[in-house]
């Protein structure tokens, strides 16, 4: 037999050779393709989760700037509120000094001991008056403070509870 004439064995055994062959690439490449698709989705994924992520520090860096920001107008109405107090109870405490100088000076000139007890009658009076209506005055320009003061930690507390929420009416 001639080397040139292949025996049907041969050609049987080439064939399957052949055919092993086609399904080992067609194998690799498929297996390629469905590595090369997971990799990419899997890229995918890890960007959607990335940008999410990114999203996320985001909203809590402008969420923390904005209770910063309701925290330092809160301080700044403090400040001013008592700022507007202490001018008050200077301006008090000076009137109060004049009166009871006016007072004493006109105890000095009593001529006698009626009109002593009579002027010191109507210097404790009117300290009582004056007392008391200041003491109002205080108490309600105390409330407004405190009001002024809350008011921006109030507006975030609003915002917080309705964030908390949120994710409560969805379920």
């Amino acid at each position: 037999m001639p080397a040139a004439r292949k025996t049907t064995a041969e050609k049987a055994a080439e064939k399957v050779v052949e055919a092993q062959k086609e399904q080992l690439e067609n194998a690799f490449k498929a297996s390629s393709e469905a590595a090369t698709k997971n990799i990419e989705k899997s890229f995918e994924m890890t960007k959607k989760t990335m940008d999410e992520a990114v999203k996320g520090f985001d909203e809590i860096a402008a969420f923390s700037k904005e209770n910063v920001d309701a925290m330092m107008a809160s301080s700044n109405a403090a400040t001013k509120g008592l700022e507007s107090m202490n001018a008050e109870i200077m301006a008090y405490s000076k009137s109060a000094m004049e009166d009871s100088m006016a007072a004493m000076k006109a105890l000095t000139g009593a001529k006698n001991l009626r009109e002593y007890f009579d002027i010191q009658n109507a210097m404790m009076k009117s300290s009582y008056d004056r007392y008391v209506a200041e003491s109002s005055k205080f108490s309600e320009m105390g409330l407004k403070i405190m009001s002024e003061v809350a008011e921006p930690v109030n507006a975030r507390m609003a915002v917080v509870m309705e964030k908390m929420a949120a994710p409560i009416a969805r379920a």
